[in-house]
């Protein structure tokens, strides 16, 4: 059977419309050609390997499409109460700068997880193969830029995984906008002159 049943769109000039064309979303043996993405509401936030794997996922697999599922999970997995929950997401918030808590604070923690995740995480070039008399130099040297890049996720990663976990980023947080606050006096305010 053709994949456009539609009498209006013939089949191509020497392709047999009763034989379908492979496509990439087709599955393969009854698989799907490339694997479902992992569910960012599997994780165990209890846990720092759960926060860390749940940060790496949203990271590497869902980047911003997958920030509204992420922040429903964060929410669901703190205490129960309004409050509880409430005075929760305005802690993380106020550990990262930002000036709002909720499920709204949530999202804005994770977003800008994200926003340094994508901005400062970069990993080095390998160093050129035909540089190196042997190998065991090329991938010491190869693997440490491995290595740095390492680093670095951990370093953010413990960073965010703390602020998840209600505890204070251990490393300083990069430097934020400042914002100055203008207090003037109402037009009809007492001590107001004209």
């Amino acid at each position: 059977m053709s994949r456009h049943s539609d009498e209006t769109c013939p089949p191509a000039a020497g392709v047999d419309a009763g034989v379908a064309e492979p496509h990439a979303d087709d599955p393969v043996d009854g698989q799907p050609s490339t694997p479902p993405l992992p569910s960012l509401r599997e994780f165990d936030l209890t846990s720092d390997g759960g926060r860390m794997a749940f940060l790496w996922t949203l990271w590497e697999s869902h980047q911003e499409s997958g920030l509204l599922m992420a922040a429903q999970h964060v929410w669901q997995s703190l205490p129960a109460s309004h409050g509880a929950r409430m005075a929760r997401t305005r802690q993380m918030a106020v550990a990262l700068g930002l000036p709002r808590g909720g499920r709204r604070g949530v999202f804005e923690v994770l977003r800008r997880f994200l926003h340094e995740a994508n901005h400062q995480l970069a990993m080095d070039d390998l160093p050129p193969r035909e540089a190196y008399g042997d190998f065991a130099a090329w991938n010491a040297d190869a693997l440490a830029v491995f290595d740095r890049f390492h680093t670095a996720w951990e370093q953010l990663a413990r960073r965010y995984e703390a602020v998840l976990d209600g505890r204070p980023p251990a490393l300083p947080l990069p430097p934020q906008p400042r914002h100055t606050a203008l207090i003037l006096p109402w037009p009809s305010s007492p001590g107001r002159k004209e």
